[in-house]
Order: structure tokens, then C-alpha cells, then sequence
């Protein structure tokens, strides 16, 4: 058996993230269109990877004031030159600062761009400041994402004669905000603008930003570990004035760039990466973006080779054990089935020298952070389980993420078909859904024949190496919507709690079940053989007797809140009413503040799903019954093993595929586009399917095949026990 423990994640569009991946929230009633942004915005299109169109007008979301570090002149000088050898320049043959009104704020820096741009080797380009779209005070879009000005570069030296204009956020060098374009704090917005720009350009290291007015300039650099920006500096100092801006203007002349990594801008920009002395990989299209303070981390794939994904990270390697290391042992003995396969990794160089970016906090600071840039080379696709189009789709693959998050645990992936490989590793004990649930459960279909893919390994941890990283592991980490309770807070609820004995496997599928996994020692249904409910007790500051670890459970109940996740948010395609999600409960899944136990727990409301999807309640409420308190604190021995969980989740998920496998509602597909959410006091309202019906929820509470202990939402009112 591997000795491998994974975290379990969910790959998602947002990283709102607590060192995951970003979450995407579904607009509100009310709110803006990514049309309507589209109709109003700059040249530059507005849209990003794993960022919503709509999302990006709440700049100050993406930047903290934790995160920006203030330098003097001289601190910013060195970092624009990057150590590197300055170059001799009279500062008093360029133009002076005289500034009288906003006007000349842009005329002065044309002119000195124009001058610097003679005493530096541009290798036959230049560059050019273009201004986005003209401001006015009375223009009520001037908050969205566009800066006032961007740097963009040409091979003519005459740059209007190109025809040229800044189309994407990859195709710029630089970019500027002024103050007149109102709203507070300009640094930082100019600020998430820079990161904006970082996550568009896989082939720079850091980027940089000027910020502007009629009496001060301030000039920003971002990477990935840190947001540096100046005082504001008076354009009367015309020594500081011209040296400074001097600096910067030679630093978008060179850039700090990875070397390996070099972009074509035009129809639409991609890359090409040098993997190897010989492997190239050309075409590259960015497919998601991570924040760019942190990882920054950043997924690829090849137009000309789809199958191929290319992944860079900037990881501070002593806080974790290294992906590409993980996934060539998980694989060590052939294709592990709905594991994600690895061709290449590496630290990755610039030229020959390794690239990496610091951020040293000073006697104030408790530690300095070092970040590496590495790359994989992944052999898989998929898309993301929250995309899966109807309930059989996602209970099969999350049944086999179960399955696999048992030895390994991941983010999550879906294929289109079910897929084997030649080489795939032959594992005693493990069967997906697709065989179990095949009519006699003896098809041609293999046991290791699955949808699900497990992609991402970059917060694994390998318990069975003896090779420790070398700093204090990070392990509450995650998107907060799909962490464990335990992992995400310390907060343990007092009173008394009914724990649900484990499932029965449906008698029609015992002889399948019990065949299939024949190789699992003991038996799983001798393992896990049927107990009773139990009742525990927890005292009032109750805590966890052990300093904190990640556990296998935590990982099976991310899965209960990924299918939360999905069933809420589905809405069929059709012509039905859109049903908008009940505000309560969709605060309950985002609010930094957790509530999930209180209102998802406790109790489970029954008309939180849209009534199309309304069968699949039963299941969920199950499901919860199980994660009532931490199976640390249950009496029986068998509830404390480390996979007692996964089983119940799988038998209750087992049990309702086979029951409901006739039933219209598992193959009903949902739109591309999620349920709203509500106004706050805005009452659901009905489709014309009608609202969940008494007949309705009798025929789904039989279909589980699990049992229902009486815990209807009537007798959940004024509960005895929790």
C-alpha cells in the first residue's frame, strides 16, 4: 500500500483563496453583465483566467494592504536595475519636470520617454504610452479594470505607423493610473492592476507600475512574493525626478523575464517554453491563473498538442514536499488509475541561473521567503467536477474520488469517457462506479475504468518518505468553501450528537460489491461491518486532544461539500424559472466567517436545491448525518478508523445510483451557467415544475436505500440532540 496523503482540494476558478485555488461566485441579481463591462471597457479585454469579467471591477478584492511594502528611492532603483550593471547617463540631459496641470503630466513622460529611449539599446523596438480611453468626471465606468495608460511595445521606430493597439493584458510591458480618475487609494489600485499584468505573462518575472499626478509620482514592482512600491515622490526633484524615472523606463526596456518562456503577441498571444535541450512546446494558451502573490500559479495547454499541460508555481520548497517528486512515486509502478501523469519537472533557470524571488521582512519581520519557480509537464485534461452536467455524472465521479482520495487525495478533474491506460498499475481492492454499477457488474469494462481525475498534488504530503522538507509544513490550506471544519476553525460545538450507523450496501448489489473488492484485506463489509447509531457527548470547551494533522476523513467530507457546491448551484437547461439560491444559505458556503456547521450540519433545509434537483436532497442529508462531530471523539473503535468515513460515503452514494438509476432527474441536464443568488428577504420562487412537493421528497427519502431515522425537517425544530 502507498503511504501517501493527499489533501483534498478543489480545482476552482477564483483562489478567494486560503492557499488553494480561487472560488468563482455566481453574480447576483443585480449584478453587472460581462457584456455590459465588455460594451464600456478599454482597449484591453477585460477577461482573465479564473477570474469573472464581472469580478475584476472589485480591484481592491485582489490586493491587501499586507501585501504592499513601501521603499525608499535608492531600494527601488537597485530592484528596477536587477543588480545589474547601470548604465552611464547624464540624468541633466533629460527633460526636466515642469508640471502645471494634468495635461503636462503626460506630455512630460511621452517627451522622456521619447529621450531615454535614445541613450538605451532597444533592440529595434520602442516603446509607447497609450492611453486606454479618455476620462472624464462624469464617466461612471472610470472604475473599472483598465489603468489610465499603458506601455506597449513596436519595432518601428515610429510607433503609429505599426497601426498597433493593446488588444489583451499579455500584449503590454507596463502599466498607469493617475488620481484623477477618482476613488480611494489609487496605490492600491494601481497595485492590483500590476497583478493583473503579473498573471498574464507567464514569461515575466515581476512587472511594474507608475502611478501619477500633477504634484507626485509613485512607481510600483510586483512579484510574486511581494507588492513594492515608493513614497510619493514630488516632481520638483528633478534629480530624484529623472533618475528614478530613468530606471524604470530602462527596466521595461528589459524586463525581468524567465528566458526559457518567450510570447507571440499577435493574433492572440501564446507561448512557447523550452522544457529541455530537446523538448520545446509551442502554442501555449494560458487556461487558469492563480493570485499572483503566492504560487502564482499558472496552467498551459498546447493549441497543437491538447493533451499536454504545462504547470508553473513559485513554491517556497522547504514548506512542502515538491509535486513532480510525488507523482513519479505514485506512478512507479505503472499508470495510477485517475492519477494525473507526469512527463517533466524541474526547478526552471533563466539562462543558467535558477529563478527565484525574496522578500527579506527585516528584524520586524519573523521570516524571510524564498520562492522557486517550477514547472511540470502533465500528460492529462479534463474539466473541472463542478462542470459535470447531470447528478449520475458527479455522483460516479465523486464515488470514485472517494475511492481514490483513499490513498491519494486531489483536486479533481472530469473526463468526457471513462479511460484505462496500457500501463495502468493493477491495484488489489480498488473498483470505480462504472463497474459496480454495470448491469450484472461483470462487463468489459475494467474496475480501474474512471472519469474522475486527480490533478493537483502541489500541497501533498508524503508520510511514508524519509525525507522531511526542510521548514514547518503549511496545513490548513485550501478553498474555504471545501475545507473540513476541522481544518478550516479550531471551534468544537458542545452537546449531545447522534452519529448514524453505516450503510447497508444494497442487498441486489452485495454479490457485486463484495466481488469486486475481494482483494481489499479484510473485506471491506467485514471491516466495516453494520453498527449501531451512537450518541456523544461533548463538553463546552471541548478540544482536540493531539496537535493538529490533516486526516483521511477531512478529505471525504470536502467531497460532501463539493457536491453541496454542485446541487445548489444547478439549475436545469430549459426554459425553467431561475429559482435563485436563498441568500442564508449561500453565505454560509462563502462567509469567511464559517457557518457551514450551523446551517448545513445541524440541520439541512429542503428547498435550498432548485426543485429540478430536489431529489438529490435525501441523499444529502445522509450524507451530513455522518460529519455531525468529528469521528476523533466517537466511542466505537470502528467509526475512528481512518477510513470509516469514505465508506459510509460511498456505500450512501452507491446505494442511491443504483435505486435512482431509472429515474429522469439523474440524467437531466444543468445550464453552463449557475443559479443566481437572491436578494436578502427575496422569497424563492417556483418553476414550472413547481416547488418541492410531500410526494415529491417521500419518493426521494426511499430512493437513498439508506435510512432516514425520522430526522424530517418538522421534527428538526426543536431538536434533542444535535
Amino acid at each position: 500500500m502507498y503511504s501517501y496523503f493527499v489533501r483534498i482540494k478543489v480545482s476552482f476558478q477564483v483562489d478567494s483563496s486560503v492557499g488553494g485555488m480561487p472560488i468563482t461566485l455566481p453574480p447576483t441579481d443585480s449584478q453587472v453583465t460581462d457584456d455590459q463591462i465588455m460594451h464600456k471597457s478599454s482597449l484591453i479585454k477585460s477577461s482573465f483566467p479564473g477570474i469573472e469579467s464581472y469580478k475584476l471591477n472589485e480591484w481592491t478584492q485582489f490586493i491587501y494592504p499586507s501585501a504592499l511594502t513601501e521603499v525608499n528611492s535608492d531600494e527601488m532603483e537597485i530592484m528596477l536595475y536587477s543588480n545589474t550593471t547601470r548604465p552611464e547617463v547624464s540624468f541633466e540631459t533629460l527633460p526636466a519636470p515642469i508640471i502645471t496641470e494634468e495635461s503636462n503630466v503626460y506630455g512630460y513622460l511621452d517627451r522622456f520617454r521619447e529621450a531615454s529611449s535614445m541613450l538605451i539599446d532597444t533592440s529595434g523596438w520602442t516603446l509607447e504610452f497609450v492611453p486606454t480611453e479618455n476620462h472624464t468626471a462624469e464617466d461612471p465606468f472610470n472604475t473599472l479594470c483598465r489603468p489610465a495608460f499603458v506601455v506597449i511595445r513596436h519595432r518601428s521606430r515610429n510607433p503609429r505607423d505599426s497601426g498597433q493597439t493593446p488588444t489583451h493584458w499579455s500584449c503590454i510591458e507596463g502599466v498607469a493610473e493617475s488620481i484623477w480618475r477618482g476613488g480611494p487609494d489609487p496605490e492600491s489600485k494601481l497595485a492590483a492592476y500590476t497583478a493583473f499584468h503579473l498573471r498574464a505573462r507567464p514569461d515575466h518575472v515581476s512587472v511594474v507600475g507608475i502611478l501619477i499626478s500633477d504634484s507626485y509620482f509613485t512607481l510600483l514592482l510586483t512579484n510574486p512574493c511581494r507588492v513594492y512600491q515608493t513614497k510619493r515622490i514630488k516632481w520638483g526633484d528633478g534629480h530624484d525626478t529623472r533618475r528614478l524615472l530613468f530606471a524604470w523606463i530602462w527596466r521595461l526596456y528589459h524586463p525581468e523575464v524567465d528566458s526559457s518562456v518567450t510570447i507571440n503577441r499577435v493574433p492572440e498571444p501564446t507561448f512557447n517554453i523550452t522544457v529541455s535541450d530537446s523538448r520545446s512546446i509551442n502554442d501555449l494558451s494560458i487556461l487558469r491563473t492563480g493570485e499572483s502573490l503566492g504560487r502564482r500559479t499558472t496552467i498551459m495547454a498546447s493549441k497543437s498538442d491538447p493533451s499536454t499541460v504545462i504547470k508553473e508555481q513559485y513554491i517556497e520548497l522547504g514548506r512542502r514536499y515538491a509535486e513532480g517528486p510525488i507523482l513519479r512515486r505514485i506512478h512507479s509502478n505503472g499508470s495510477f488509475p485517475g492519477v494525473i501523469r507526469l512527463e517533466h519537472y524541474s526547478k526552471v533557470a533563466s539562462d543558467i541561473n535558477p529563478i527565484t524571488v525574496q522578500y527579506d521582512g527585516g528584524t520586524n519581520s519573523a521570516e524571510t521567503i524564498t520562492r522557486h519557480k517550477v514547472r511540470l509537464v502533465l500528460k492529462d485534461t479534463g474539466e473541472e467536477i463542478t462542470n459535470v452536467n447531470t447528478p449520475r455524472k458527479v455522483l460516479m465521479a465523486l464515488y470514485d474520488v472517494l475511492e481514490e482520495a483513499q490513498i491519494y487525495q486531489s483536486p479533481v478533474f472530469f473526463r468526457s469517457e471513462p479511460l484505462v491506460l496500457d500501463d495502468c498499475a493493477q491495484i488489489e481492492g480498488m473498483c470505480f462506479s462504472g463497474h459496480l454499477l454495470s448491469p450484472s457488474g461483470q462487463d468489459t469494462r475494467s474496475r480501474f475504468a474512471t472519469r474522475a481525475l486527480l490533478i493537483d498534488f502541489d500541497m501533498a504530503e508524503d508520510q511514508g518518505s524519509q525525507t522531511d522538507p526542510t521548514g514547518k509544513l503549511k496545513h490548513r490550506t485550501g478553498t474555504p468553501a471545501y475545507m473540513a471544519r476541522a481544518v478550516r476553525n479550531d471551534i468544537l460545538r458542545a452537546g449531545d450528537f447522534r452519529l448514524p450507523s453505516m450503510p447497508k450496501v444494497n442487498p441486489r448489489l452485495k454479490a457485486t460489491y463484495k466481488e469486486a473488492y475481494k482483494g481489499f484485506t479484510p473485506h471491506r463489509l467485514e471491516k466495516f461491518p453494520k453498527n449501531e447509531q451512537e450518541i456523544v457527548y461533548l463538553e463546552k470547551n471541548a478540544k482536540y486532544k493531539r496537535p493538529f494533522r490533516h486526516q483521511l476523513r477531512f478529505d471525504a467530507e470536502s467531497v460532501f461539500w463539493v457536491l453541496l457546491w454542485w446541487c445548489i448551484q444547478a439549475k436545469p437547461k430549459g426554459p425553467l424559472n431561475e429559482e435563485p439560491i436563498d441568500p442564508t444559505a449561500w453565505n454560509s458556503l462563502v462567509n469567511p466567517k464559517d457557518s457551514r456547521d450551523q446551517n448545513f450540519i445541524r440541520f439541512i433545509e429542503d428547498d435550498i436545491l432548485h426543485s429540478r434537483y430536489s431529489a438529490l436532497f435525501p441523499l444529502l442529508d445522509d450524507m451530513r448525518k455522518h460529519l455531525n462531530i468529528d469521528l476523533e471523539f466517537a466511542k466505537k473503535a470502528d467509526r475512528k478508523k481512518s477510513d470509516y468515513l469514505h465508506e459510509a460515503f460511498q456505500r450512501t452514494i452507491l446505494n442511491f445510483l443504483f435505486v435512482n438509476d431509472t429515474e429522469p432527474f439523474m440524467d437531466a441536464e444543468k445550464s453552463e451557467n449557475p443559479r443566481v443568488v437572491g436578494q436578502t428577504g427575496k422569497k424563492r420562487g417556483t418553476s414550472a415544475m413547481g416547488t418541492t412537493t410531500s410526494a415529491t421528497k417521500t419518493q426521494a427519502s426511499r430512493s437513498t436505500g439508506g435510512n432516514r431515522s425520522g430526522d424530517s425537517r418538522e421534527s428538526r425544530k426543536k431538536p434533542r440532540l444535535e
